[in-house]
């Protein structure tokens, strides 16, 4: 099926038996149905409890930024790594965001970048990737962070070095 045929698909069975009913004298209204691509929606999965945590945190930190009327901060949390209730909350000045992003952010010799780097050739001649399965909200998984942020030692500290020099 196309991308949208699904919708399509939905649509003109309602019509079909919209129609049915009309002539049959149990319906007397009108349907107009309007389609909409869904692939970008499909795509996506239930948010993981890292991504929950994350946007509840975010969300009382904007709370309280704006109930004590810092509205030039932007909310910032450090220490990701660790359980939710561990991380450290601040607010970060916008001033300090008004700067290019530096190169140097991005650790090209950094435990992720190395373990990309290691599996790249057998990557592309093998199907190498790992699916753990749908999103679980309750099991021994259930809180763990990507691989990729377990396997960055430095991030936080070098974004706190960035946001404090600015």
């Amino acid at each position: 099926m196309a991308a949208d045929s699904e919708e399509k698909e939905l649509a003109d069975l309602v019509s079909a038996e919209l129609k049915r009913r009309k002539e049959a004298g149990l319906f007397n209204g009108k349907f107009t149905p309007v389609c909409s691509n869904l692939g970008y929606q499909v795509r996506s999965s239930m948010p993981s409890n890292f991504d929950v945590d994350y946007g509840y945190t975010v969300g009382g930190i904007a709370a309280v930024l704006c109930a004590n009327e810092m509205s030039g901060y932007m909310p910032s949390i450090t220490g990701l790594k660790s359980p939710a209730a561990q991380w450290q909350v601040a607010g970060a000045p916008l001033a300090a965001m008004g700067m290019p992003i530096v190169a140097a952010c991005v650790d090209l010799t950094g435990p992720a970048r190395l373990a990309h780097q290691a599996s790249a050739a057998q990557c592309q001649t093998a199907e190498e990737y790992k699916n753990p399965g749908p999103i679980q909200f309750v099991s021994s998984t259930a809180d763990n962070v990507t691989k990729t942020l377990a396997m960055e030692e430095s991030s936080d500290s070098k974004r706190q070095k960035i946001v404090h020099s600015a």
